[in-house]
């Protein structure tokens, strides 16, 4: 094998994992289909309280057993990670995240607190990695929280 090979593989190892990662990221979230329509607009105001109701339960903590039943951590650490990997996909290209914080009458520095306290980086920092390395590391939180929870 020629040093030019070498690249071509750790390419290929790169995108399998990739693909992998991506392919956990729908799993993770196709736990809980109902849950996605409910995070769709991004709303930092989204609770458990909210999210019980919508779903027909009657408490958060039968939200709670909703959740862990379908494998999936609690609605807090879900929510901010689907809202992270979301704002990275959505508004890591033209579209800024301020632009779309203020056109829904929101302040944008709303938002960069929340990723500022998330993830303890700026914005723009976060913008320098890859949405994939985002799902990557909400990944393993939620892989934590879910074993922990077993």
């Amino acid at each position: 094998m020629s040093s030019a090979d070498a690249p071509e593989k750790t390419s290929d190892a790169d995108a399998d994992a990739d693909a992998d990662a991506d392919r956990e990221w729908c799993e993770f979230c196709g736990r809980g289909p109902e849950l996605l329509p409910l995070l769709s607009d991004l709303s930092l105001g989204v609770n458990e309280t909210s999210v019980a109701n919508a779903l027909g339960l009657r408490n958060r903590r039968e939200l709670r057993d909703w959740l862990a039943q379908r494998g999936l951590p609690p609605l807090r650490i879900f929510r901010n990670w689907y809202y992270l990997v979301t704002m990275v996909e959505r508004f890591g290209g033209e579209e800024t995240l301020s632009a779309w914080a203020l056109s829904n009458g929101i302040s944008p520095g709303i938002y960069s607190r929340f990723v500022r306290e998330l993830v303890g980086k700026n914005w723009k920092a976060v913008l320098k990695g890859r949405a994939i390395d985002v799902k990557r590391h909400a990944l393993e939180l939620f892989r934590l929280h879910v074993e922990w929870s077993m």
